[in-house]
């Protein structure tokens, strides 16, 4: 009986004890109580930049959110950095911004920001809590692909963890354009440490341009040179770590060059202009030497590929050849059916029966240009692809790949003695060179 007072007496102090610090007897929320497993848009994803965050989820059942009374709690991973303060107007909740005259400043505890609702939000109603780039939070400073926020409100103190996002690591080149053979500094951050690194064009079949392994942070510091086969215009570039973190594409423009061939002559003579990085179809819209304007001519075929050896070659039949080069000059110099190619070793020619990939040409052996050579194709031999297409004067009719072929100029008859400044301009670009 004694126990059974006691225990009566406990309770009653219990009770007033709720009574005093205003508390209610309820009945405990259930645990599936909370809000919803949140959705993070990142951008950039980039490690260690300010980025925007927008955190969308909704509320539970029970969970109705009140105006200025009620709170978000936004938890974000280890190696994020969130200011100590964050402007209310760097803040927006379901399309409104925090207002520091009207809504309370948003709470910075450690890598969490409480927030205090600035709109009514009904029970199982969705919430959208953007933090601009203004805000100031910054990536981690390592790449992963399974970062996420946590997310609890006033209502709904559990914190629930968001959908995984992914945080990129950096790439970054210097310079960012310039004629094919130029060198490039490539810089990155936030690659696994110690790992294999892929220098990538995405451009031109994922051909990897350089190599290099990451130091013990997850930094690299390479270089590299842009191909002779690079596309011409903007290339893609990515880098690639051992452990699969890929980063954003950084992009490299090749620009056009050309040079003058013979590099001197007499006003009136004529010289040949052969170009690289030019694309098809480039219509010349001024060329000049010495800041005196030339007449233009072009001639058929308009274009042509020149190489010496192949690296391989192999005879499948008595009448057909296929011609292997590494160098996938067939794939950026548009080969086609129809074309001619013409051993400049011993004459003998065939014209292209099928481009089979970048480095496999199959040539059908159905004569030769001087009528007296035997057909044969050797290892060795110079080579060279002749289109039949023909253009009009002033056009230049380039490959994909920018080869000029059969281009004139006529050196001014005004132009004055000594070095000069020759540049041709098109409707892509302009490239200038001496002579």
């Amino acid at each position: 009986m004694k126990t059974a007072r006691h225990h009566s007496r406990v309770v009653n102090v219990l009770v007033a004890l709720a009574l005093v610090l205003g508390l209610s007897l309820t009945a405990a929320v259930p645990a599936s109580a909370n809000v919803s497993a949140a959705t993070v848009s990142v951008v950039p994803t980039s490690v260690n930049s300010a980025a925007r965050y927008t955190v969308n989820f909704n509320v539970g059942g029970g969970g109705a959110l009140v105006a200025n009374v009620d709170s978000i709690n936004v938890t974000f991973p280890t190696g994020t950095t969130v200011p100590v303060v964050i402007p209310t107007n760097t803040v927006i909740v379901n399309g409104v911004v925090i207002d520091n005259v009207v809504n309370p400043a948003p709470v910075v505890v450690g890598r969490s920001i409480i927030v205090t609702a600035p709109v009514s939000v009904s029970s199982s109603g969705a919430v959208s809590i953007v933090f601009t780039q203004n805000a100031g939070i910054l990536n981690p400073g390592r790449a992963t692909t399974t970062a996420k926020v946590s997310v609890s409100t006033s209502a709904e103190p559990s914190l629930v963890n968001s959908a995984n996002y992914t945080i990129n690591p950096t790439l970054t080149l210097s310079p960012t354009s310039g004629p094919r053979g130029t060198v490039v500094t490539v810089t990155g951050a936030g690659y696994g440490a110690s790992l294999g690194v892929d220098i990538r064009n995405a451009s031109a079949a994922n051909a990897i341009l350089a190599s290099t392994v990451s130091d013990a942070n997850g930094n690299i510091n390479t270089s590299l040179t842009i191909p002779n086969n690079s596309p011409s215009g903007n290339n893609a570039l990515q880098a690639i770590d051992g452990a699969g973190f890929m980063s954003p594409t950084a992009t490299f423009t090749v620009t056009p060059t050309f040079s003058v061939s013979p590099i001197s002559g007499y006003q009136g003579s004529t010289v040949q202009l052969i170009g690289s990085a030019w694309p098809a179809n480039s219509t010349v819209s001024a060329a000049t030497v010495g800041g005196v304007s030339v007449v233009g001519t072009v001639s058929g075929p308009a274009r042509v590929l020149e190489w010496g050896a192949f690296v391989g070659l192999t005879v499948t039949t008595a009448s057909s050849t296929h011609l292997i080069d590494s160098e996938t000059n067939f794939l950026w110099g548009e080969v086609a059916v129809g074309d001619l190619v013409v051993n400049v070793s011993d004459g003998s020619a065939g014209p292209v029966t099928a481009v089979t990939n970048a480095t496999d040409l199959a040539v059908t052996l159905a004569g030769n240009v001087d009528g007296v050579t035997p057909n044969t194709f050797a290892l060795g031999d110079v080579y060279k692809v002749l289109s039949p297409q023909t253009s009009a004067t002033g056009t230049i009719v380039s490959l994909a790949g920018g080869q000029w072929a059969n281009v004139t100029l006529q050196i001014p008859q005004n132009a004055a003695p000594g070095v000069k400044t020759a540049s041709v301009t098109t409707g892509w670009a302009t490239a200038t060179t001496s002579f």
